[in-house]
This record gives C-alpha cells, structure tokens and sequence, in this order.
C-alpha cells in the first residue's frame, strides 16, 4: 500500500511497498478516507528520528476489522475518525497518512451521520488534545457535569489553531468565561466558536490587556501554541495570585508561583513510547487511556446534538501524494484558522479497490 514514510531527519516520501498492518487485538484496521495536517507532522519528520515510520496523526475511514479486546461497541462497515501515534519509533505503521491503518479502538470516535470524512479527519487530535489539557491537567468541569465553570476565567492561547479552536468551544460548554488570543484576522472566528473576548497576540501589551480584562482573576490557561513568545504572554495575563497552565510542547514558563505543566495528546493511547529527537521515555499512562475512552463518548455525543463544530478545512489536491506539500506549507507558517485535509482516492496511481 501507500503511505508517507520518513527516510531521514526533515525527509519524507510517499512509498507505495508498505504492508497492510498486522492488528493488535485492541486496535481496529480502518480503510482511509481523508487524512488532516497538524504542525506537530513537520517537527516529527524535522526532528523526531524514526526511519521508517508512518507519519500522521488525523484521519477518518471506514472499519474493515475489529480486535477482538475493543469494547467499544464498534461494527465492520463503520465511518470512524480519530488520532493515531505518526513518527512512533517503536510501532513503524502507526501513522495516518496511508491507506490501511491500525488504531487503538476504545479511543477513536464514530462520524455522526450527516458529516463528511473530510470534515471528520479534523477533530481527532485536536479535541483529544483539549480535552487531555483541560479536563485532565487543568481540572475543568466537563460538559454534561452537574456543575458549570460558574464563571471562572480560562485563557486560550492560540483560539484559531487546530486544537485551541475545540478548546474554546469546549470549556464554553462547560460555563466557563471563555477568553482568547488569535491574528486579528481571525478573531471573529474565535468568537463565533464561544470566546466572549479575543486578544491579539501581536499586540506589545497582550498580556496586560487580558489582566486587566479579568481584573487580575485568570488563574486556568492552555497554551496551545506553546512557544517562548507565547508563555510569556500567559504569564504577563495570568493572576498574580498564581494558577495553573498547561501546554502541549515543552517550553519553559518564566513563573515560578504557577504550576506548570506539559503533555502529549498521544498519551491517551496508553501505550509507551520515546519523545522527540533524543527518545526520551514515556512510560505507558493507563489513567489517560482510561480517561480517553469516557472523552470519547462525550465528543461522540456532543456530534450528534450538534453543539461541536469541526475545524474548517481546505481540501488539498493529489491525496497521499501532496501532503508533503501540505507539511512545507505548515512548516513555513503559510495556514492559519484552517486545516489542511486530504483525500486519499485523489492520490494518483492509487488502485480502484483503495478508493471509496
């Protein structure tokens, strides 16, 4: 089969001598669909060092096969959607950007009649990377909770982005007062998303502004951009009582009176696996795993009421074959407040039995 393979550091191609993957007894073999860029699909073939292996981590599909350990009450036939682990080392076939692949099942999410698998390719990572930094790090009060936000201030940093966008939608859902940073381009769109104020991040005096805006009260943020430029920031915006704040790659935050945090959405597979070009160890984590299979069934449910939106996309052309094109244009910062989706069926040379 296809798939976008790593060669070498900042070097992938599209292959065509992949196997099917072999399937684990808790994972499913889906065909695929559509496939969604995310930023972090450049920095792993820059940087993370896997010869080898399958990049990508957003698609949606079709089950073909189920393991027999899935509990999630999945059948043959099935239109899924969800996050795999690209760039993984360990587990070569692990990545989206192919036209078979295996996924960990009891974490991945059924596309709610009426959607397309393009606009279902991409919520996958994004919604389990909110909901792993907001519910699980930041301790939010999820939706369908007893108990609301009762008004407290949460700041997300990068509201337009891939993941921030489900993040202000979400903790909007859960009561909380909802404030964000994006371009001024895109500040209507993080409005219309939930955010009852959105600053600009280009501003010198972005941060002071979002203090005084919550009169020194912002104690919860998400940084999903997670850059020296954007910690300090969130630190200048936060209380000066302290607080908590959570980002999804590590950098550093320039304050010591609030308990930072960093996390990888991949976690929630539960399965261990090596960070970033050194491979460093994370050891398996079956309290996320754990919490991944119930985030599961609340996105599932917010799809079908409707009260979740995708992240709008633009459809790049030739599938397999242009999403590298696609990755240079995130590693060169040429997209933004959209996501970058392609169809497998548009790949050129692709056989008539691949396509859907």
């Amino acid at each position: 089969m296809k798939a976008v393979v790593t060669r070498k550091f900042g070097h992938a191609e599209l292959v065509s001598d992949q196997s099917l993957p072999a399937l684990p007894e808790d994972h499913i073999l889906v065909k695929v669909v559509a496939v969604a860029l995310n930023p972090i699909d450049w920095m792993k073939i820059d940087t993370f060092y896997a010869p080898g292996a399958i990049q990508g981590a957003d698609y949606s599909g079709i089950i073909q096969d189920i393991g027999p350990a899935v509990e999630k009450k999945f059948e043959k036939g099935d239109r899924v959607f969800g996050l795999v682990r690209g760039g993984d080392s360990r587990r070569l076939q692990n990545g989206a950007f192919a036209e078979y692949i295996v996924a960990k099942g009891d974490i991945q999410f059924r596309i709610p009649r009426g959607m397309s698998f393009e606009d279902a390719a991409s919520i996958g990572s994004g919604s389990h990377s909110a909901g792993m930094a907001l519910y699980r790090h930041l301790g939010l009060q999820k939706p369908y909770d007893v108990e609301d936000g009762e008004g407290i201030f949460v700041l997300i940093y990068g509201g337009s982005t891939s993941s921030g966008m489900f993040g202000v939608q979400l903790a909007a859902i859960s009561g909380y007062k909802v404030i964000a940073t994006s371009s001024a381009a895109n500040a209507n769109f993080v409005k219309s998303l939930g955010a009852q104020k959105v600053f600009d991040y280009k501003d010198p005096d972005c941060g002071r502004k979002v203090r005084e805006h919550t009169k020194d009260n912002l104690m919860i943020v998400w940084d999903t951009v997670a850059q020296p430029s954007s910690s300090k920031i969130c630190a200048e915006a936060m209380s000066s009582k302290g607080g908590r704040y959570c980002c999804n790659l590590p950098v550093e935050f320039p304050r010591s009176d609030v308990k930072s945090c960093f996390y990888d959405a991949t976690t929630v597979i539960g399965e261990y696996f090596e960070y970033g070009r050194d491979k460093v160890p994370i050891p398996a984590d079956p309290d996320a795993f754990q919490f991944g299979k119930k985030w599961t069934s609340i996105i599932d449910r917010l799809l079908i009421e409707r009260k979740l939106k995708p992240h709008a996309i633009e459809i790049g052309p030739r599938g397999l074959d242009g999403v590298l094109e696609g990755v240079d244009r995130l590693r060169n910062r040429e997209v933004s407040g959209r996501k970058l989706v392609y169809r497998i069926a548009d790949t050129p040379g692709l056989e008539e039995s691949s396509k859907v």
